[in-house]
Parts: structure tokens; sequence; C-alpha cells
């Protein structure tokens, strides 16, 4: 299913065409006098500066029903992002120092079952051998579990980091009163001034700095 991309660029240029005829709209309506009924009134019309005015880093920010976010950014250059990365390197880190030492193990082992051989009764020989395939077993086993285990962590890390990262966007969305708001991967082109990823990165440090990432118990 390869229609998503097309729709998310569909819903865009909509948006885009409906923000542009609005703001034709606006011009000619500046560009008519004031009547008397308005001029009683005292109502003015919102202007689009007020929504600069949402919150800092915006200033230089032009309104728009359309906004564009590298979430693949967030997730390596937040905070969080990077406390999650450094995390999933020293558990790989731990993983293979403990295979390697496994690995040395078996290799004497097997270097020693080799020289006895000749010398050991068949009997006893059996057993040494089915006890070092046991122990082969066993670390194939820790291999797969281990990777598993981390790959599990890691994955539910992101998840916590994605739950987090929602209401962040979110709020920039209602300040801006944006329509849509687009992934950086669908979008050929753009202008930067549309992209809120620094923004959003600078909240999400704010609310989260750090995520832990947790090996479920019986796993390590």
């Amino acid at each position: 299913m390869r229609w998503w991309p097309r729709l998310f660029v569909l819903i865009a240029v909509v948006a885009l065409l409906a923000f542009s005829g609005g703001a034709l709209l606006a011009q000619e309506s500046k560009s008519t006098p004031k009547t008397s009924t308005d001029a009683k009134s005292g109502a003015t019309a919102r202007k689009p500066s007020d929504a600069r005015s949402a919150g800092p880093g915006f200033e230089t920010l032009p309104a728009s029903p359309v906004l564009i976010v590298n979430v693949e950014r967030i997730f390596r250059v937040s905070s969080a992002g990077r406390a999650i990365s450094a995390a999933q390197a020293r558990l790989v880190a731990a993983a293979e120092k403990e295979l390697n030492t496994r690995r040395a193990a078996l290799r004497a082992e097997e270097a020693e079952l080799t020289a006895i051989r000749a010398t050991t009764p068949a009997v006893e020989f059996r057993k040494r051998t089915d006890d070092f395939r046991r122990r082969v077993g066993e670390l194939r086993r820790f291999r797969r579990d281990r990777g598993m285990a981390i790959k599990q962590a890691v994955s539910t890390a992101r998840g916590k980091l994605r739950k987090a990262l929602q209401p962040v966007l979110v709020g920039i969305m209602r300040e801006w009163r944006a329509a849509v708001m687009l992934d950086a991967r669908q979008v050929v082109l753009s202008a930067r001034a549309l992209d809120i990823t620094k923004e959003a990165i600078k909240r999400l440090d704010a609310t989260t700095p750090s995520i832990e990432v947790r090996i479920k118990s019986g796993s390590e």
C-alpha cells in the first residue's frame, strides 16, 4: 500500500490552497475602507503576526496551515534520543564482552578435548563432549535471547519517547493553528521556515530529558 504518501501530499496541497485563498481575501479586506459601522464597533481582524506571538522561537516563522517536522532527527538529536542510543550501545557492548568470554572458554575446552581424545575412555569422553555441546547450545541461546531482549528494551524506550513527543507536536500545532503536520520524509520541497523540528527538540528536552532503557528481569 503506497497510496498514503500521496494522500499526505494531497492534504498539504489542499491546505495550502485554502490558506492562499484566505490570504487573498484578507488582502482585499485590508484594501477596502472601513464603514462607519466598523468604526463604531471598533472590531479588528486578527493579524497573522498574532499567531507568531504564541511562543518563543517562532518570531521568524510565517503563519501557515502546514508545518513540517523531522521525526527521525528528533529521535537522533534530542536528549532522550541520545540517551537511548547510548544505553543501547552499552548493552550491546556488555553482551559482546560476555559472549567473547564464553567463546574463549569453549575454545579452550574444545582444544583440550581434542588433545585427550586418544587417551580418554570412550564413556568418559562421550560424557565430556555431551557437556561441551550443551554449553555451546547455551551460548547460542544466550546470544539470541540477549539480542532480542536488547531490541525489545530499545523499542519500548523509543515508544515512550514517541509518546512524550506527541503532546509537544500537538501544542505547536495548536499555537500555530496548523491543519496539517507532515514528516519531512514525505516532503519533496518546502520553505525552511515551515520546519519546526528545532523547536520540537527544545520543548522535548525540557519535558523529557532522558528515558531509561531497561531489559526485563530474566533476560539479563
